[in-house]
């Protein structure tokens, strides 16, 4: 009798999963909305050559979140992103994961690309993915994309859309080992449909292992258009103030004249007298402060703009600019001294993060004395770690904000 019952169960079981897979999740109605990126306002170029959307497609996003289901949710906002791309020549990505039924079906597809980003091509993909089902394998996606992505030239953006439930701590492992593939060429951002509490904290690791990504909830950029824009303007786009189309953090010569021929960092790919013909500026007797000298012997601070990969303390190349600037002041200033203090976020515990800070510090000062010639004696290090934040910590900018580096005029004996 038993047994009859369990195959009875069994059977109706069968059924239920059948009437379910059999009932198709309608495609969201995409309609783009044109609005402009302020950050567009001014010249600009991409920050990014390629863009490639990881996009959960599992069991939990056929579950419904503020009364709609979340895969419709992540359709959406992969659309309302790319509504805002200016058109442009760059790449684009889109991989699924989830949606298994049998043993051998795959896990993760890769959809669409990697080609030429097609915003009509890429919504009629979209509006076939349907049925979500399957587990979360985000760190099998990963792998994949990462895979994918190393025969790409140029910076990456990969942004990851997931409700976060069930996610593996072991996919923040293969962030990590993405970004020791690809270099510091990659970004990886994610966006969180729902509000799963664990899941978030997981996926704040895994932006922060991969570049200096941002992790924020759909809820968030649904806020306002300023929420959306900023967003835009973090992932994608770059100031280019001379429109040369390499963006100013990467640029090596900033002011190079309109319509100039240039290599990767900036730079004129001919001799720059061959290609214009400048009068040199009359030698004034009075030297001229720059704006940024002056703001510093005045404030007797100043923040220095340098960033560091996750968990390292390394001056990287496109920040050499920077710190020539503030060593010409030492130079200027013979017998000013200085501290290099070192700041982190709240992220991680505090004995760590004071002495990540240090070893930043410590590493600016190394460079300043090696490559200038600046006396050591005149340059202290110190890491404060998270302990003198000059935003909020609970918000990603604000901690970005919090990660710095700032120089200070010295007046201990």
């Amino acid at each position: 009798m038993k047994r009859y019952i369990t195959m009875a169960l069994l059977i109706a079981l069968a059924v239920f999963i059948a009437a379910c897979a059999a009932r198709p999740i309608a495609p969201p109605s995409i309609q783009y909305n044109e609005h402009t990126p302020k950050c567009l306002d001014n010249k600009y170029t991409y920050k990014v050559g390629n863009y490639y959307i990881l996009l959960d497609a599992s069991v939990t996003m056929a579950s419904s979140y503020k009364n709609r289901v979340k895969l419709t949710q992540a359709k959406e906002m992969v659309a309302l992103i790319n509504s805002r791309l200016p058109d442009k020549n760059i790449n684009f990505g889109l991989r699924t994961y989830g949606q298994r039924i049998a043993p051998f079906d795959d896990e993760t597809e890769l959809v669409y690309g990697i080609a030429k980003f097609d915003k009509e091509a890429i919504d009629e993909v979209l509006g076939k993915i349907t049925d979500p089902m399957g587990r979360s394998p985000l760190i099998y996606a990963i792998n994949a994309a990462t895979e994918d992505l190393k025969s790409t030239k140029g910076k990456i953006a990969v942004i990851v859309i997931t409700d976060a439930r069930k996610i593996e701590e072991y996919s923040v492992r293969a962030g990590e080992l993405m970004r020791r593939e690809l270099g510091d060429r990659v970004y990886l951002h994610t966006i969180q449909i729902g509000n799963d509490v664990e899941g978030a904290k997981t996926l704040e690791k895994l932006a922060a292992g991969v570049g200096t990504g941002v992790s924020v909830t759909a809820d968030y950029l649904r806020t306002d258009e300023e929420a959306m824009s900023r967003f835009m303007c973090f992932v994608f786009i770059a100031p280019d103030a001379d429109g040369d189309g390499v963006a100013d953090d990467d640029d090596w010569c900033p002011d190079t004249p309109e319509g100039m021929s240039v290599d990767a960092v900036g730079c004129p790919t001919a001799p720059l007298a061959a290609v214009v013909e400048q009068e040199a500026p009359a030698i004034q007797e009075e030297v001229q402060l720059a704006p940024e000298v002056k703001e510093f012997l005045q404030k007797k601070r100043m923040v220095l703009n340098v960033l560091f990969l996750f968990d390292r303390w390394d001056v990287r190349p496109r920040f050499h600019d920077e710190i020539a600037g503030f060593a010409e002041i030492l130079k200027r200033y013979p017998d000013m001294n200085v501290v290099i203090e070192g700041h982190t976020d709240s992220w991680g515990p505090d004995a760590y993060n004071e002495v990540l800070s240090g070893k930043r510090a410590e590493s600016i000062k190394q460079y300043i004395v090696e490559k200038f010639g600046i006396d050591a004696a005149r340059i202290r290090a110190i890491g404060y770690g998270e302990k003198r934040p000059v935003a909020d910590n609970k918000t990603f900018q604000g901690r970005q904000l919090n990660r710095r580096i700032e120089a200070a005029i010295d007046f201990e004996e």
